[in-house]
């Protein structure tokens, strides 16, 4: 019998734990303030540009780690994570918008969240343009961009290959994100 009390209060106690350990991580918080549970959320700036310099030699036959620092605004870091080739010789380029809450009361992060018209999503806005390192634009007909995932916002753009075959050093891409503040209400 005494037991069986020790196992239900183990239990119970890895629960409590790791529940105040949830809410009051890095994660838990960000769940909240896209809740807007406690939190205000406000869409400060709906265009924030980036822009990144792809190198040539990054685009090549296997996959390059990059991690190279395309944006940092309020609590946020965008990263450019790697470039590979996927198995129809496209281009995918992977993106990490890596966010920090360290202030629980009130803050501002940059985001691929969409809080459209009876629709929200984590997708990255359609704005995406590529040019060359002369500065002209390259007509790209079809990006695709995938939705985000993962504790940051991790997510991929992809591009097909025959468009950046005459790349000369690199391409330079702009993207869009949303700037958004939060106070804790």
């Amino acid at each position: 019998m005494k037991q069986i009390v020790a196992i239900l209060l183990s239990m119970v106690a890895i629960v409590v734990f790791t529940t105040v350990y949830f809410y009051s991580s890095t994660e838990g918080i960000r769940e909240e303030i896209f809740q807007e549970s406690g939190y205000t959320l406000k869409l400060e700036d709906p265009a924030v540009t980036a822009d990144v310099n792809i190198q040539k030699e990054w685009m090549n036959e296997k996959k390059t780690d990059v991690d190279e620092k395309v944006l940092e605004k309020g609590s946020s870091t965008v990263i450019l994570e790697s470039v590979s080739i996927d198995s129809e010789s496209n281009y995918t380029l992977t993106f990490d918008i890596r966010q920090s809450f360290s202030n629980e009361e009130k803050g501002g992060f940059l985001t691929s969240f969409n809080r459209g018209v009876g629709e929200v999503t984590f997708k990255p806005k359609e704005k995406v343009a590529f040019y060359t390192s002369n500065g002209e634009q390259i007509s790209i007909d079809q990006v695709m961009l995938d939705e985000s995932s993962g504790p940051n916002e991790r997510y991929t753009v992809t591009l097909n290959r025959d468009y950046l075959v005459d790349v000369q050093d690199y391409i330079r891409m702009e993207l869009d994100y949303q700037y958004y503040t939060y106070r804790q209400e």
